[in-house]
């Protein structure tokens, strides 16, 4: 996932970047 992709959702879902960032798996 891209940064700006990541900031894009976070403006149309109203909320922080880590909010998402720890909803979303990390990669190993």
């Amino acid at each position: 996932i891209r940064f700006s992709t990541l900031e894009t959702i976070c403006r149309e879902l109203d909320c922080q970047p880590q909010d998402i960032l720890e909803y979303v798996p990390k990669k190993e």
